[in-house]
């Protein structure tokens, strides 16, 4: 019984460090992509640390975004595989 108790928290453990894995890749991805945007037209002063701040919560944002979906459709994808 121990051990399959091992296996299950060993489980979520490597669950949880790909997770975090995914989730600041996906940020970074969309910093990368975000810093195409013309970013100057939506801001008075580009170069400003408010300008900044904002840029990295959009990333963050989007970045959690498209992490969830990544991670969702590789749950998604490995359940449809036990079921199909």
């Amino acid at each position: 019984m121990v051990g399959s108790e091992e296996m299950l928290s060993s489980s979520v453990i490597y669950y949880s460090i790909a997770s975090l894995l995914v989730m600041l890749l996906s940020i970074a991805v969309c910093w990368w992509a975000l810093l195409g945007l013309k970013f100057e037209r939506f801001v008075r002063e580009p170069g400003s640390v408010q300008a900044k701040l904002l840029h990295l919560i959009f990333a963050v944002i989007l970045g959690h975004q498209f992490g969830n979906f990544l991670l969702d459709y590789l749950r998604l994808s490995t359940w449809f595989r036990e079921y199909f």
